[in-house]
């Protein structure tokens, strides 16, 4: 229901959120197939999807070229406002990144539609992306995904061009103090700090891991194993049950969604819980 006060609006799977620089909030209505602003006055509308439930069939792609609202997107997830107020939306099932632009017209930015895993150091509307989920921007316009199906981080420069810069598609946990893209990850969620290093969380390797503007990447919290552990010690030496989330404050402090808490590594790689019990 639209046009109506949030508190009474039906959202099925809330996952994406942004706020624009007006402070409305924006939700991916993930079961719905939508995107959803909560404006400041707390009404809510829909800007982006035609709607119909999860269960469509995947690939359920159209719109286009046309006015948002007429799009069809399937099991959207992340979302990213840019500051010049465009919206980046990664439709998972239809396997592409969406584009919306102040004009209300929804394109393709990058993905062919294809499964797998294609397209690296070319145009990104011929890339395959395999079920993109998270996604996060940096200063100079270009866009980190992190690519569930292909077990990959790529980056779509400024300049139209898609290229990896973690994993090799192995869904393991390996590759630390060497070059990223040689790394195995479970990637899921992302984080860019001042200096522009990049963290990626893995929810099924129960790691966070650090690529430097180098590509290097270091795992900064986990040992692997999948269980809560190791708090006020060493974030290397702790055990994240299911990190995914990420948020880096203006301190460079990072915190990560766990499980059932969210835990904070401060910048002296300690781990603390900062929300949820401690034990």
């Amino acid at each position: 229901m639209d046009q109506v006060y949030a508190t009474g609006a039906e959202i099925d799977g809330p996952a994406g959120l942004a706020f624009d620089q007006n402070g409305n909030l924006y939700v991916v209505d993930h079961a719905n197939n939508r995107v959803r602003k909560i404006d400041t006055s707390g009404v809510i509308t829909t800007v982006v999807g035609s709607g119909g439930p999860v269960g469509m069939n995947r690939g359920s792609y159209a719109g286009d070229g046309e006015q948002a609202i007429r799009a069809r997107l399937q099991k959207p997830i992340g979302l990213v406002i840019a500051p010049d107020h465009t919206f980046y939306i990664a439709d998972r099932d239809n396997d592409r990144i969406r584009k919306l632009g102040e004009n209300g017209v929804i394109t393709t930015l990058a993905g062919n539609g294809a499964r797998g895993f294609s397209g690296d150091v070319g145009p990104t509307r011929r890339a395959a992306l395999d079920e993109p989920e998270t996604m996060v921007i940096d200063k100079r316009g270009n866009l980190y995904v992190s690519v569930d199906g292909s077990q990959r981080v790529r980056k779509i420069d400024a300049d139209g061009v898609i290229r990896t810069v973690a994993g090799d598609g192995a869904p393991d946990s390996t590759g630390d103090g060497g070059p990223a893209t040689q790394a195995s990850l479970h990637t899921y969620g992302l984080a860019l700090d001042k200096q522009e290093n990049l963290y990626v969380s893995e929810l099924e390797g129960c790691r966070v891991s650090r690529i430097d503007r180098g590509g290097v990447i270091t795992t900064v919290a986990g040992t692997g194993v999948c269980e809560f552990s190791g708090d006020d010690g060493p974030a290397v030496k702790a055990g994240p049950a299911g990190p995914s989330g990420l948020a880096i404050d203006r301190n460079g402090n990072l915190y990560v969604a766990d499980g059932t808490r969210v835990r904070k590594i401060g910048r002296n790689g300690m781990i603390t819980t900062v929300a949820g019990e401690r034990a």
